[in-house]
């Protein structure tokens, strides 16, 4: 089993990775082992190998992206029809959030907004006439683009793929029964956790 979630940060991707260790997955938050995923998806491409090459089975990723002044990659918002393309059978999962509400958790954490404007303007188009007062425009929109191509690519381009949007502001009680029967996996008794909080 291979489990993807292909969403932002700051969108359950901690409560995810507590939930998928109650349940008895192996998963990965950000890093595998010591390397960013980031940065050992980046070299696959660049040597022309599969994506996930290199990941022991089975596993979940639940978060993707690595992004610092040194090195910055969304792998889940460049790569994602890659990823499905070369693992059919992986579960892929967009955890969604309301965007006004993820915008404030990226500008809460480390500056994660301006982090991403700085780093990753190829995820912005006409980002050389990004103005101050249209950043927060900017964000909301590779937000809200992102969610509608992902679900066209699944739900439209690709019905036979195993995917699933699951709305983090949504009752989880429900979204944790959708998700076990996605997942095929018995989740009673479990709660959906709530990790990594802000705090400021």
């Amino acid at each position: 089993m291979i489990i993807l979630l292909i969403g932002f940060p700051k969108s359950g991707t901690s409560s995810f990775q507590k939930l998928f260790e109650m349940m008895g997955i192996e998963s990965y938050h950000q890093f595998y082992h010591d390397t960013p995923i980031a940065k050992q998806i980046r070299q696959n491409l660049d040597h022309q190998k599969p994506l996930l090459e290199g990941f022991k089975h089975p596993f979940a990723i639940t978060q993707f992206d690595y992004c610092h002044e040194d090195f910055a990659f969304w792998p889940q918002i460049t790569h994602y029809q890659q990823l499905y393309e070369e693992n059919k059978d992986a579960y892929f999962i967009l955890n969604k959030r309301n965007p006004v509400d993820l915008l404030r958790s990226f500008k809460k954490w480390n500056q994660l907004d301006q982090r991403i404007l700085r780093y990753n303007p190829e995820l912005f188009p006409d980002s050389s006439t990004l103005n101050e007062d249209k950043k927060d425009e900017k964000l909301l929109s590779l937000f809200q683009r992102h969610y509608d191509n992902v679900e066209t690519f699944f739900s439209s381009l690709h019905t036979d793929a195993n995917f699933l949007c699951f709305e983090i502001d949504q009752d989880q009680d429900e979204n944790l029964r959708r998700l076990g029967t996605f997942l095929n996996m018995d989740v009673t008794g479990i709660k959906f956790p709530h990790e990594n909080k802000n705090t400021i």
